[in-house]
């Protein structure tokens, strides 16, 4: 099974509403032959928040906020599920329960910020 398989497999299994809440724009979102996982686009449409809709992008909270209260939710009844570490801080400081399956690609005691010695799922 390949990773988009496994990630779409995954998706399937949740029950709960889901978002995109990405520093990307709409229109980088969008699939094109190039870009993307098609699969994931349908899955989300409608429901996908850009950076470009807040004043102040990652590391600052204000999009995993704007999200949660267009889903009409309170942020620490909130996941975030995150690849890096501006994002990780974006949603820590939004009081959401953070998991980041990746770490951005960096190891966890390399990235600045305050977010040494905690683990790879923390609340805020």
């Amino acid at each position: 099974m390949t990773w988009e398989e496994n990630i779409v497999e995954a998706l399937d299994m949740i029950s709960l509403p889901t978002r995109v809440a990405s520093s990307s724009s709409h229109e980088r979102l969008r699939p094109t032959p190039r870009r993307a996982i098609p699969a994931f686009h349908p899955r989300f449409e409608r429901r996908i928040f850009s950076a470009s809709e807040v004043s102040d992008g990652k590391p600052a909270p204000n999009l995993f906020l704007h999200a949660a209260s267009r889903m009409n939710v309170h942020p620490c009844r909130c996941v975030v599920v995150e690849d890096s570490r501006y994002g990780v801080a974006a949603a820590r400081a939004a009081g959401m329960r953070t998991f980041w399956p990746d770490a951005g690609g960096m190891a966890r005691g390399a990235w600045d910020g305050g977010l040494q010695g905690h683990g790879r799922n923390s609340r805020g």
